[in-house]
């Protein structure tokens, strides 16, 4: 059985389908419209601009959307093609709506290694704050997280 068919019938029985598929071509993904199109904040737009982003891929374009009608998604795309991009994007928008994102990654290292970008990807949205919070953390560190929560956490399991 193919991994989507057994995805689809594993979703069933928790009441869930898969509402949209696309493959994708080992080319770059197809381009998308230009950032200043979509529903974000401004200070979201010109930070994707400033760090050299005028258009998004169009499943950026479709996954920020689809989060940020609170539709469940799941972006699986290659190596360097902006996956980070299509869910960050969103989550920055809700962050600046008050709410709070927890990302969870499989390592420390793959961890930090989005914290870094991320914090490039916010270098002119200083209203979020993004911080790790795992086993490496100094006691006084994990303190001050916890009186003062950020916006965004990245941990892992």
């Amino acid at each position: 059985m193919e991994l989507l068919e057994r995805l689809s019938e594993s979703l069933k029985i928790m009441g869930a389908n898969i509402a949209h598929v696309y493959t994708e071509t080992a080319l770059d993904p197809e381009m998308g419209p230009s950032v200043t199109d979509l529903n974000l904040d401004p200070r979201i737009v010109n930070g994707l601009r400033s760090v050299g982003i005028e258009r998004l891929y169009k499943y950026q374009w479709d996954a920020t959307n689809s989060i940020l009608k609170r539709e469940n998604v799941a972006i699986i795309s290659g190596t360097g093609t902006g996956k980070t991009e299509a869910f960050f994007v969103p989550l920055l928008q809700t962050a600046l709506n008050g709410e709070r994102s927890v990302l969870i990654y499989p390592t420390k290292a793959l961890a930090r290694d989005q914290l870094n970008r991320m914090r490039y990807l916010t270098s002119n949205v200083p209203d979020v704050r993004i911080e790790v919070l795992d086993g490496d953390v100094d006691y006084r560190r994990r303190e001050e997280i916890y009186e003062d929560p950020p916006e965004m956490i990245i941990t892992n399991p």
